[in-house]
């Protein structure tokens, strides 16, 4: 072998060896994603699923806010009282009925949305009753009355009859106006009617009791 070719062998030995030896210089492992931006394993139906059951709420766990009580409400719970005292009274027919009285006993007004006084003395729970819920609405009829007429004045007389049962309570049963105050404001009238009548009383003696309230409206 001539002295070239082993030159030129050397040569090819060496560009091997350093082709070889050459650090790898391609680019590594792209980095993971992040858990958060893969795809659901369980697919986009999946993931709707659960979107649903997170914003769908039963109506019976929507909670309401209270109701204010309306003269409705306190209607039907006088209506439902009242049968309640006459099933009372029905169960009770064979026991003697209690007297009653010859006539209307007065209870007075110092002044319309004041406080009434008891001129016969007893039924302080019912004059407390009155005063707590009839005396601050009958005021608010006897204003309206007033601004309709600033002449209004007089003493509006009304007699009240109540049924009563010493277990249930009591309610009104009827409540009519004296003919000798000459008060003709019937839209007075019908305000102070509807205001009595909606009226739940304490508990009084089983039976029937009358009384009457005498309103200044100065």
């Amino acid at each position: 072998m001539s002295r070239f070719t082993q030159v030129c062998l050397g040569l090819m030995v060496l560009a091997l060896a350093a082709l070889f030896m050459w650090p790898d210089r391609s680019p590594g492992p792209q980095q993971a994603e992040p858990v958060a931006d893969r795809a659901d394993p369980a697919g986009p139906q999946a993931a709707s699923k659960s979107a649903t059951r997170t914003i769908e709420r039963p109506p019976s766990q929507a909670k309401a806010p209270p109701s204010e009580p309306t003269p409705q409400d306190a209607r039907v719970a006088r209506e439902q009282l009242r049968a309640s005292i006459l099933a009372q009274q029905a169960r009770r027919a064979n026991e003697p009925a209690p007297a009653r009285p010859d006539r209307a006993e007065p209870v007075e007004a110092a002044a319309p949305t004041g406080e009434l006084r008891n001129r016969i003395g007893g039924h302080e729970d019912l004059l407390a009753q009155l005063n707590t819920d009839f005396m601050p609405l009958a005021g608010e009829c006897i204003d309206a009355a007033r601004e309709r007429d600033p002449d209004l004045g007089g003493m509006l007389t009304v007699n009240v009859e109540i049924m009563s049962d010493e277990e249930l309570g009591s309610i009104v049963e009827t409540v009519e106006f004296g003919d000798q105050d000459g008060i003709n404001d019937e839209e007075l009238r019908t305000c102070i009617r509807e205001t009595t009548l909606s009226m739940i009383l304490p508990e009084a003696p089983t039976g029937q009791e009358q009384f009457m309230l005498t309103l200044p409206l100065e």
